[in-house]
């Protein structure tokens, strides 16, 4: 019995070693196949005379008048984002001019800031809006200006004078601060609930 079971395991073994080389041949012969079909580019062939590129480059001015293209195109994507932010910026502001802080809207807006400390946060984002709400770009908010409170217009400033009446005298402090800016340009301004030591 032991015999027959010696006999299996060869037979056994033999068909694995068979199947491994097969299956070897398979994965060289596709690796060369491979090689010899990529050749990367501006890479001579080997089987070439070596005299000729298997790419031809043109010279180059031919490049730096595809670079220059390719910088066209993508520095007039850009205009068109900045363009497109700025409409957009532009109806933000309305609306932020336009809208009120109701009563519910602060309830809710405090109802995140308990579950914000309770994560190890400092501070809790209220409003994030474009820098053109404030009466100066927001300049007084990028150089941390004194006074930078006053530049606030609708829903901000209405944020404001609440946090000022009712968060302030519980310490409580305001902050603002650049959250985002588009193309080294100021863009939006965050305005944040802050539970500093």
């Amino acid at each position: 019995m032991d015999d027959q079971h010696n006999l299996h395991e060869k037979t056994d073994n033999a068909d694995a070693n068979k199947a491994t080389t097969h299956v070897m041949g398979l994965i060289g012969r596709l690796f060369r196949d491979i090689h010899q079909s990529a050749t990367p580019a501006g890479v001579l062939d080997p089987e070439q005379d070596g005299s000729s590129p298997k790419v031809d480059l043109g010279n180059a001015d031919t490049l730096r008048q595809l670079a220059a293209g390719a910088a066209e195109r993508r520095e007039k994507k850009d205009e068109a984002n900045l363009e497109r932010r700025a409409l957009n910026d532009k109806r933000r502001v309305k609306k932020l001019l336009e809208t009120h802080l109701a009563n519910e809207m602060w309830d809710e807006l405090m109802s995140h800031v308990q579950p914000a400390a309770e994560r190890g946060d400092i501070e809790f984002q209220l409003l994030q809006f474009p820098s053109d709400l404030c009466t100066d770009g927001g300049r007084k908010i990028r150089i941390s200006e004194e006074g930078w409170q006053d530049t606030l217009r609708g829903e901000a400033a209405e944020l404001a004078a609440r946090w000022k009446r009712d968060l302030e005298p519980k310490g409580f402090g305001l902050g603002a601060w650049m959250v985002d800016y588009s193309n080294g340009m100021p863009g939006d301004i965050g305005l944040f609930l802050t539970w500093r030591g």
